[in-house]
């Protein structure tokens, strides 16, 4: 069939109440906050055109995800929507095109932090190229931009990303990627706030850059070694790394 529709829906929560009914009726929202401790809601539909085509496909992706939590000063409140579009084309056998569109909203409500709250618009675009010439290697270029906007205040930012990826791996023994990146990060707003590094996503205003390895190894049948590494660095502030080393036993 070239249309295929795919949906997965959760719900949870947790509530004081002894009536059955409430219990086990999740569909039912209506909930007093007197009884209400926790609640989490996500839902995604993605409607798809060619999904099984090594060609041409198109999906169309609907979300929605909702939590809200009773801490001892009162409730937070956190809802994500966003609607996107993704293309995929492979060119060629080796050379595959995407394009992902997505626009949404975020939402964070606290009761006893009223100065953290937080309404954005949401746009994000990104597009990449990746390059395969065989089962060894595997290169992507790519590019992103984002915007945000906080309708509850001046807070505005827009980010735009260029990134390098190279991946080689060898058949039974392991893998080892590379990433480079650059970001230029426009920003208006408070800087040392809840909402900026909301805003920024951990990284400062201005060009920043991001560079990272991972690789997998296999010792033997049982033996598995894991070594990362990623930096980032900022024209105003000094590089951050980390590294971690991990091997894996299995029984």
């Amino acid at each position: 069939a070239k249309f295929s529709n795919q949906m997965a829906l959760r719900l949870e929560r947790k509530i004081s109440e002894q009536d059955f009914e409430k219990i086990f009726n999740l569909f039912n929202t209506n909930i007093n906050d007197s009884i209400l401790m926790n609640y989490t809601g996500s839902v995604r539909n993605t409607f798809s055109f060619n999904k099984i085509s090594p060609k041409f496909g198109i999906d169309q992706i609907v979300q929605s995800n909702t939590s809200k939590l009773l801490l001892v000063n009162g409730f937070d409140t956190r809802e994500v929507k966003a609607y996107g579009l993704k293309i995929r084309w492979n060119i060629f056998s080796s050379l595959t095109f995407t394009n992902a569109f997505e626009v949404g909203s975020k939402n964070y409500n606290s009761e006893f932090f009223p100065s953290k709250n937080y309404a954005l618009e949401l746009l994000e675009e990104e597009i990449k190229f990746t390059f395969q010439p065989d089962v060894k290697y595997r290169f992507t270029l790519s590019t992103k931009y984002k915007e945000k906007d906080n309708t509850l205040n001046i807070e505005k930012s827009d980010i735009l990303e260029i990134g390098l990826e190279t991946n080689y791996s060898i058949l039974s023994k392991g893998i080892i990627s590379g990433k480079v990146s650059f970001l230029n990060i426009n920003y208006t707003g408070q800087v040392n706030s809840s909402i900026a590094y909301e805003m920024l996503e951990g990284y400062l205003a201005g060009k920043n850059y991001t560079w990272s390895i991972i690789g997998q190894y296999n010792i033997s049948n049982s033996l598995q070694l894991d070594i990362s590494y990623n930096a980032r660095a900022n024209q105003e502030s000094k590089v951050i790394h980390n590294g971690t080393i991990q091997v894996r036993a299995f029984f």
